[in-house]
């Protein structure tokens, strides 16, 4: 009897340790990076995201793509990339707006 209390007592021990030992993925813990970002020419081009890591605007520039009729993304990442080169400053990546502006960042 006193073998099968101790067995079973060994048992609920490993059960609670495992149960416990596995972290959980709620959302309000910090994201994860899951994916692989674009990078074109040695910068990094954020389409439809924006770093986790933290940084800071370098500077803002428009992107003109004409004659392209609809680019596709890798077209859009280059001529995006090539905007950003031509006001020859230093950066490290961009990342492709919403709004008027793209953004050229510069990691902290």
């Amino acid at each position: 009897m006193k073998k099968i209390k101790l067995l079973s007592a060994f048992v609920l021990g490993i059960a609670l340790t495992m149960m416990f030992s596995f972290k959980s993925n709620n959302a309000g813990d910090e994201q994860k990076g899951l994916g692989k970002v674009m990078v074109i020419d040695g910068k990094y081009v954020f389409t439809n995201c924006e770093p986790v890591a933290p940084y800071e605007t370098a500077f803002q520039f428009k992107t003109l793509v004409h004659g392209r009729g609809c680019p596709s993304v890798q077209e859009l990442a280059e001529g995006v990339v090539e905007s950003a080169n031509k006001k020859g400053f230093p950066y490290d990546g961009v990342i492709v707006g919403n709004t008027k502006y793209d953004l050229a960042i510069k990691f902290k």
